[in-house]
């Protein structure tokens, strides 16, 4: 189920032109689509566009240069420059205010 290019083009060029983000669904039984175009300057900042992944912390330290260790088992596939955010962690509140970057070993 395609909606064809031109008009999603117009509408688009319409919404810019009008300083609007356009969010353009449509429906076909069990299939439809989604277009969003919220202009030149939105940046996208997530370079695979996966769903946020999540893994079990099995220690963190405590020292300046704090270690989180996550559950062997379970890889993280984090990368360098990645933003994790922990949700959870007992005692260490600070720790689950805000996203932050970290560097992955």
């Amino acid at each position: 189920c395609d909606m064809p290019h031109a008009p999603l083009a117009r509408l688009s060029a319409a919404a810019r032109a009008s300083g609007a983000k356009l969010v353009a669904c449509w429906s076909a039984g069990l299939a439809g689509g989604v277009f969003v175009d919220c202009g030149e300057a939105f940046v996208v900042s997530d370079p695979t566009g996966e769903p946020p992944r999540q893994a079990l912390l099995e220690h963190v330290s405590c020292g300046e240069e704090g270690v989180a260790t996550t559950v062997q088992e379970q890889p993280h596939g984090l990368q360098d420059g990645d933003v994790v955010r922990f949700e959870g962690v007992r005692g260490m509140e600070a720790l689950c205010a805000e996203g932050r970057t970290f560097a992955v070993r």
